[in-house]
């Protein structure tokens, strides 16, 4: 199976996603709030300026100089919002889709993405599509989900393009389609999205959408790890170890599979682990394999505690 994001994951990159654009949009307005008096943002605020709108936000969010206040904040964004500011309706999305101070409200995110989408905003777009993907203050709709992604992906967004590649291969709401998915995926590898390269490496190893090609995969993976992929880096050392592509070559399996475990890969734990018992490439050293199982188990891998498990029962036959 393609190793993509599932609703549980994709559920966190959403509200990852409001959190970064909650924080950024903020500091983007606050360029002469320094440099300005509280009392006179607040009078310019007072009086219809929304940059000192949102300038106040920022600074009543993160408690610069005065009293920290999630109240006061959101209601200088929603003043901002209220007079079509794009960045502050992506705010208080954000702030109903996260309960900022206030309690969550899917609802109330949904109508002020929405807002922002119909100004031609790509994120917003983007957080709608997903809005509808979910199910988030609204009926999951796949249809709807994909006419959001696209709107967003046409404006090059590239985590809309990803979600067009990720729906497409595995069927979420639409019908499956590895073309369609490969299309996507290589688009938003094209844009530098180092999901979109990984993914698209995915369907390469796999044979998914076309025929199978190592090559590419391995070309995929590469880009993908030199933006800081830990599972690309456990996928090249996986080429490695079982000669797809390349010539077999335990010692770059090894370099590759290290990379991904210091990341805190779990699998590329595993892998290495069976290459210490085994002596794959190096003397067998059954007591770094099982430190390495070890830390993987205690790092939540079921796999991992299992491989222990059964480590641990043959030594106790020895």
């Amino acid at each position: 199976m393609l190793k993509i994001k599932n609703n549980g994951k994709t559920d966190v990159v959403v509200k990852k996603i409001s959190r970064i654009f909650f924080a950024l949009l903020l500091h983007c307005s606050l360029a002469n709030a320094q440099s300005t008096s509280l009392e006179l943002l607040t009078q310019k605020a007072e009086k219809g300026d929304t940059v000192a709108m949102m300038s106040l936000a920022k600074i009543y969010f993160e408690g610069q100089g005065v009293t920290r206040n999630e109240i006061e904040a959101r209601k200088w964004i929603e003043k901002a919002a209220e007079k079509g500011v794009v960045k502050a309706m992506l705010n208080l999305a954000g702030i109903y889709n996260q309960g900022v101070g206030i309690d969550r409200n899917d609802i109330k995110a949904k109508e002020w993405t929405e807002k922002a989408a119909q100004k031609g905003n790509a994120e917003a777009m983007y957080n709608l599509g997903m809005i509808h993907f979910l199910g988030q203050g609204t009926v999951q709709s796949g249809p709807m989900a994909e006419s959001w992604f696209q709107k967003s992906a046409d404006k090059d967004h590239t985590a809309a393009m990803v979600m067009l590649g990720y729906i497409y291969a595995e069927g979420q709401g639409v019908p499956k389609d590895y073309q369609k998915a490969k299309t996507w995926y290589g688009k938003a590898a094209r844009h530098g999205d180092i999901e979109g390269m990984y993914n698209l490496g995915e369907l390469y190893y796999y044979g998914y959408g076309g025929p199978q090609n190592y090559s590419k995969a391995r070309e995929w993976y590469l880009k993908s790890a030199s933006l800081g992929n830990a599972e690309a880096m456990r996928q090249i050392g996986g080429l490695y170890y079982l000669g797809r592509g390349v010539a077999k070559d335990y010692a770059k399996a090894k370099e590759w599979f290290k990379r991904a475990m210091e990341r805190g890969n779990t699998e590329a734990m595993i892998n290495l682990a069976v290459m210490y018992y085994e002596g794959e490439g190096m003397p067998i050293d059954e007591s770094k394999a099982k430190l390495l199982l070890e830390k993987a188990c205690s790092l939540g891998s079921p796999k991992a505690c299992d491989h222990l498990k059964v480590l641990k029962e043959c030594e106790n036959k020895k």
